[in-house]
């Protein structure tokens, strides 16, 4: 084997060496990104469930709120007193209404409080459901990642197709593009610090001046 095909030969190794290395770092650059995806939508159906159960424990304590005052009304001396008068006056409409009213005003008061208590939970579980826009936003991000990984894998192929040799300095310039176009597309802070988590510091890409 003649000295340029051997050294032809090794560029060759070295660039599809680092091709595989950059392949395997993207991988983990992908399942960190669906990790926190993950974690956001199991977060959001925690606490959505937890939001339902504080629904139901405050129905569940209004209803016996409402039981034990009906058992007041029952057993309480103005209560006695207005059903006699309800009972010996049935034809004074006055002291019906009078007795009508304070009942339902009773039982008006725990339902508000059940319905103010039952609308903050909802307002809670709405702020839950709202997390959609931000895992959409992430999806789409990694989207654009996947591709410019796409266009970089074309960019090799087409290469080999038009030049003989591929090597490492082949290889450097279109990884570079790549990362970049990935760079970009993490718009989001903590994505921006996965990228640099998994890649380090790119000259011209994420290196701070």
């Amino acid at each position: 084997m003649s000295t340029a095909n051997s050294l032809e030969q090794n560029e060759q190794q070295k660039a599809t060496a680092e091709l595989l290395l950059f392949m395997s770092d993207f991988s983990k650059l992908v399942d960190l990104h669906v990790g926190t995806v993950r974690k956001i939508l199991l977060d959001t159906v925690d606490a959505t469930m937890a939001t339902v159960m504080d629904i139901n424990a405050a129905t569940d304590f209004k209803l016996m709120k409402a039981e034990e005052v009906l058992v007041k009304n029952q057993d309480s001396s103005y209560a006695s007193k207005k059903a006699k008068e309800v009972d010996t006056n049935f034809a004074d409409p006055t002291a019906k209404v009078s007795y009508v009213s304070h009942t339902l005003s009773t039982h008006m008061s725990g339902l508000t409080s059940l319905d103010q208590s039952v609308r903050a939970c909802l307002f809670s579980i709405m702020g839950s459901l709202s997390v959609d826009d931000i895992v959409r936003q992430r999806l789409e991000h990694l989207s654009t990642a996947m591709l410019a990984l796409q266009e970089g894998v074309k960019g090799i192929l087409k290469h080999n197709e038009n030049e003989a040799t591929f090597g490492e300095k082949d290889f450097q310039s279109i990884r570079q593009e790549m990362l970049s176009k990935m760079y970009k597309a993490f718009t989001m802070e903590d994505e921006k610090k996965v990228f640099s988590g998994v890649f380090g510091v790119v000259p011209g890409i994420n290196q701070k001046s």
